[in-house]
Order: C-alpha cells, then structure tokens, then sequence
C-alpha cells in the first residue's frame, strides 16, 4: 500500500466490535484502513461501560493528525458526528451508515420508549446466555444504554456538520436508523445512499455493497478511491 492512500476509520456500533469489519477490509486493501473496538466492546469490555463523549474523545485520538474519512455504523455515527464537530480539520468526510438522530424532533416519546425497551430487552436475554459471553455482553448492553441516554441529551447540533456527509441505509430496512439516514440527508442537501440486498448489519451481510458506500464517502471527501 502506498503511503499516499486514503485514509479511513470504521467505527462500529452498539454490541459490535472491530471484527464486524472483516468482511469488508479484504475489498477496501488499497485504502489505509484503521478499525478498533471501542470501549466497553470486543477486546475491551473489561473498561466499559462506555459513555458517547468517552467515545468522542477517543476517536479524535484515533485519527490524530493525519485526516480521515471515518465512517460509523449505526450508534457508531454518533461518535463519528459528534467528533466531527469538534475537530472539523481532521476530517476529510464522514459517512453515516443508519445512525439514528434519537433526540431529533421527529421522535416520539413512544419511538425513544421503544428503543429503550429494546435495549433493556436484549441487556436482560444477555443475563441468560452462556456463562463465557455474559459478562462480555452485559457491558456491551450497559455501554449501549449509556450512550443511548446521553443521545437522548442532545448532546450536540447535528445540523452543524461542515465536514462533507454521506448517509446510507440498506434497502430491507424499516427501523428509525434507516428513516433517519433519509431526513439527516435531506438536511444536508443530498441524497442518501441505498445499498441493494442488505439490512441494518450490511458490513456483514452485503460486504461489498458496505465497501462501495466507504469509497463513495472517501470520493465525497475529495479523494480517489
């Protein structure tokens, strides 16, 4: 790889980790990628649970002086957005694949409602499963929650982006994570990415479609790809 290829970040999302993502690197060699799991999650849950700005914080690092284009998946691109907005200078683009805007005005208290009683949901089946993964998984579930409540915050002004932003979602999907990636487009006057053949998890499922979507964030930063 050539010291002058582009450079990117993937930022996982809520109860993943960076090996979400090997499907997708095989398909992105000619970029200089850099994935990691975030605090709380993979290799990492021991330091959870994490908290949106602990993450915010910790991406800025990850990307350091030499700029990027970071690209988060879900809660993922909160994280991304959020940083984003404090060091606009370090990103070249940022892609926003079904980030959730869980404070916007067009939530409901019964969509926010919902998405808690999911969370909960899921952190409690996770007190149920094999005893090598449960203490993995409830970290996961705690960080998850923490971040979600601190979303539901308004932690910061999603409209102010300035960096170049790319939102997509995957075609079967019917969540607020797709709906938002359309209005978070509209308000950014563009048109948000569909990616054929996949869902919510579409760095797993649809790898090279996910891969397609990376390079088209880098393309919109101004970089071959």
């Amino acid at each position: 790889m050539s010291d002058t290829a582009p450079r990117v970040v993937l930022v996982h999302g809520a109860v993943e980790r960076k090996s979400g993502f090997d499907r997708v690197l095989p398909l992105l060699e000619d970029l200089d990628v850099t994935t990691y799991d975030r605090r709380g999650h993979g290799d990492r849950w021991e330091e959870g649970p994490a908290s949106l700005g602990a993450d915010i914080d910790e991406l800025l690092a990850v990307v350091g002086r030499r700029r990027a284009t970071v690209v988060g998946h879900s809660l993922g691109g909160l994280v991304v957005l959020g940083a984003s907005l404090q060091r606009p200078e370090q990103f070249a683009a940022i892609g926003l694949f079904e980030t959730a805007i869980p404070w916007g005005d067009w939530w409901t208290a019964r969509d926010r409602a919902s998405m808690m009683n999911e969370i909960d949901h899921n952190a409690a089946a996770a007190h149920e499963g094999p005893a090598a993964q449960r203490l993995r998984l409830e970290v996961a579930w705690a960080s998850c929650r923490n971040e979600v409540l601190d979303a539901f915050s308004a932690p910061f002004r999603w409209q102010d982006a300035t960096v170049p932003v790319v939102t997509g979602f995957g075609a079967s999907s019917r969540g607020n994570s797709a709906r938002d990636a359309s209005i978070v487009a509209d308000a950014y006057g563009i048109a948000a990415v569909v990616l054929d053949d996949a869902g919510h998890r579409a760095h797993w499922s649809a790898p090279g479609a996910f891969a397609d979507f990376v390079r088209r964030c880098v393309r919109y930063g101004g970089a071959p790809a």
